[in-house]
């Protein structure tokens, strides 16, 4: 109970990654105590996402979590929830019936490895997921810009490629990159979503790469049409990651709603199935006037919003759905299951008497 207690006194992981790994590697003795922290945040669905499962390093995304890994966490999600896709658990919400113990498995992008690893492994544990895909990277049209970015960074020497992100910083007036910031940190936080792709584009051209129609066609890194349809027809459920994969919370309305409007129409168009359900890259979800403007006038076609937070509540409402990335190791996955929910309750408390405190000290 001691580093249950040590973790919840801090939001997010400020340990050093040791601290965690020894924390995580006593808990995941405890199977008796895991039961009993499930059942107290058992009540509302919970959902977690990954986005890709491979057993080796690709230039163009982080250290992946592997099959074996992956293949032990599903079981554990097995072994403690009743595992639904989100078209399950919308259904449920619309006939009034509960969540208690539901989970829903989720990845994001679209990568091609949802169907040749993936699913493969969810099909022999015999249980369902849903995908939710960046549709203008759909049959490999298009490298999003994240994985430019990655596959750049990981391809050029440090020096070579910090002095071409100060001379693109010079071309398009951006912030010049910190000492210690990578291309990776410098893209995400300094760069409009306006120009993501014109700015990784000239990045990839100064890098003196292949093309990138040339590197798509070798690599094939995202699914296909095809490769879609075979998953829904196995009973998998496909929902959309926007267009472009930008930050939604940097949008104005009329391009928050051309990523989301515009993914779930080619989907459900492409795919002639319906297409309802989104989730926001990063989790970054617009401001609440925006999100709550796009709900009212588009209800229609959309079902469920999901984010990627830390907050997470989850209760009856679908727009409000947050989901849990899975560490790549399998005890530090095991301990975010147990303990974040009994976390997060307890910090939701603990603001909620420091705002009382505030009130009364103020009066």
């Amino acid at each position: 109970m001691y580093h249950i207690m040590k973790l919840i006194q801090i939001k997010g992981s400020v340990y050093p990654d040791g601290a965690i790994m020894k924390m995580a590697e006593y808990f995941v003795k405890f199977r008796g105590l895991q039961s009993v922290l499930h059942k107290i945040h058992h009540r509302n669905i919970r959902m977690v996402c990954y986005h890709m499962v491979k057993d080796v390093s690709t230039s163009y995304y982080p250290p992946n979590i592997t099959t074996d890994v992956f293949r032990e966490q599903i079981r554990y999600l097995k072994n403690n929830y009743e595992i639904i896709s989100v078209k399950e658990a919308l259904e449920r919400i619309k006939q009034g019936d509960k969540l208690h113990r539901a989970l829903s498995i989720t990845t994001d992008d679209g990568f091609a490895e949802d169907y040749s690893v993936t699913a493969p492994i969810l099909a022999e544990e015999k249980v369902t997921a849903t995908f939710f895909v960046t549709s203008n990277c759909l049959d490999n049209k298009q490298l999003m810009w994240r994985n430019k970015v990655m596959h750049i960074q990981n391809k050029l020497e440090p020096a070579k490629l910090y002095s071409m992100m100060n001379r693109l910083a010079r071309e398009f007036r951006l912030a010049a990159p910190a000492g210690t910031k990578d291309l990776l940190t410098w893209s995400y936080f300094d760069w409009s979503m306006q120009h993501k792709e014109m700015l990784s584009d000239r990045l990839w051209e100064m890098a003196g790469l292949e093309p990138i129609s040339e590197w798509l066609t070798e690599n094939r890194p995202y699914l296909t049409v095809g490769q879609i349809k075979e998953l829904q027809h196995n009973g998998f459920h496909i929902g959309a990651h926007t267009k472009t994969h930008p930050f939604c919370d940097r949008l104005s309305y009329a391009e928050l709603k051309e990523e989301v409007l515009g993914s779930i129409d080619h989907l459900s168009s492409t795919l002639q199935s319906n297409i309802d359900v989104l989730a926001y890259p990063f989790g970054a979800r617009p401001t609440h006037e925006m999100e709550q403007r796009l709900i009212r006038e588009h209800a229609d076609k959309i079902s469920g919003l999901f984010g990627l937070q830390y907050s997470i509540s989850n209760k009856r409402n679908p727009y409000a759905w947050d989901r849990d990335t899975m560490p790549a190791n399998y005890n530090q996955s095991v301990l975010k299951l147990s303990v974040m929910g009994i976390k997060r309750k307890l910090l939701k408390t603990i603001g909620m008497l420091h705002a009382v405190f505030f009130v009364a000290n103020i009066v």
